[in-house]
């Protein structure tokens, strides 16, 4: 993983967007690092935000 995106440092160096794909890639880092955690806690963010949507159609 780390090897990948240090070959791929080289392209993005010259692309003014860099920061964009640096965010693209930090959640995936996080997943591959922390994948139990990380779903566990990303499950609990989707059941917020279901209670977030049926609450808005209440009101």
């Amino acid at each position: 993983m780390f090897k990948f995106v240090k070959k791929n440092m080289r392209k993005y160096l010259g692309d003014f967007n860099l920061f964009n794909h640096l965010e693209m890639l930090f959640p995936i880092f996080l997943i591959w690092k922390w994948k139990r955690k990380f779903i566990v806690k990303f499950s609990l963010l989707q059941q917020l935000m279901k209670k977030i949507l049926i609450l808005q159609k209440l009101v």
